[in-house]
């Protein structure tokens, strides 16, 4: 599992990421931002390209979060799972 990007935009997350190595559809990734105290989570499907298996672009509404809190992306299906960590940046 990698994370491609991971930037704050006014209060909102927006991840993306893949996970290399795997070519299947109907799996699902959960970005989790924890900041101020508190940990929201929002999920997307994925779905596979020609070489690796994608994470549809993921909003995380985190009003707390700043530059340099971390994200953690997870991917999970019926026979894999990934997860990664990254630090926030700024877009």
């Amino acid at each position: 599992m990698s994370i491609s990007y991971a930037e704050l935009r006014d209060g909102v997350v927006e991840v993306n990421g893949f996970v290399a190595g795997v070519l299947e559809d109907g799996g699902t990734c959960t970005a989790t931002v924890t900041s101020g105290g508190q940990t929201v989570s929002a999920s997307a499907a994925a779905f596979a390209d020609a070489t690796v298996t994608w994470c549809d672009p993921i909003t995380v509404d985190a009003p707390n979060a700043k530059v340099g809190d971390e994200v953690t992306l997870e991917y999970r299906s019926a026979t894999t799972s990934g997860r990664a960590t990254a630090p926030i940046g700024a877009p």
